[in-house]
């Protein structure tokens, strides 16, 4: 008689077991396992299982930055500026299906920080003089980062100035100084780009350095 009331007993735990893993989803996130800071970030869930007549509903949450959209779907996006050097996990948890059920999940990307472009020098033309100090101290701070930086590549852009009537004979002044001074310091024609941009108030310029994987410098002239 125990034997039976055992054999019985273990078959409704079967029973039970097998009704609880028909009515329990299966929830898993996939994400990537790394991303470039800025790059939009998006997680997905995937649902197996569960009771075919319920529409789950989803919560979604974030560690790090921002959902940019998705939130009550089975997908998000996620604003990843500024997080570089971070990690960002989600985590979903579903709704409608019995609260006995395990309907959580979690996923985790790793975001790379993406090298800062910056401008190391700017300045008005005043006098061929002072602009080629200005540009041989460029260089040998750019030589320093390309070496131990890997800095790609450098940026100098000239502004002609909307009234300087001389505005032409400056800039031609100043690259011809650009290419003697940038060449002393060891800079290869290869390592940088000279661009003559729209007019500001005055004939200046800028310099730039723009690091491997940085963003390259957009010239802003005034209207």
């Amino acid at each position: 008689m125990k034997k039976i009331t055992a054999c019985l007993f273990g078959a409704v735990v079967l029973m039970v077991n097998s009704l609880y893993a028909q009515k329990c989803p299966d929830v898993r996130l996939t994400s990537p396992d790394i991303v470039k800071e800025g790059d939009v970030l998006m997680f997905v869930a995937n649902v197996t299982g569960g009771d075919a007549n319920i529409t789950p509903t989803y919560n979604w949450s974030i560690s790090a930055g921002t959902i940019s959209s998705g939130q009550g779907t089975s997908s998000i996006t996620v604003d990843t500026k500024g997080l570089g050097g971070q990690t960002a996990t989600a985590t979903v948890e579903l709704g409608g299906y019995d609260r006995t059920c395990s309907s959580m999940a979690s996923s985790t990307t790793s975001i790379d920080k993406v090298p800062k472009t910056e401008m190391l020098m700017e300045g008005n033309f005043i006098t061929p003089v002072a602009f080629m100090q200005d540009a041989s101290k460029f260089a040998g701070d750019f030589m320093s980062a390309y070496y131990g930086a890997e800095s790609s590549k450098a940026i100098v852009f000239f502004y002609p100035g909307k009234t300087d009537t001389k505005a032409a004979t400056k800039i031609k002044q100043m690259m011809a100084t650009t290419k003697t001074s940038f060449s002393a310091m060891g800079m290869k024609p290869a390592m940088y780009k000279m661009i003559t941009a729209g007019k500001r108030g005055n004939t200046s310029y800028e310099m730039w350095i723009v690091p491997k994987g940085g963003e390259t410098p957009v010239a802003t002239p005034v209207k």
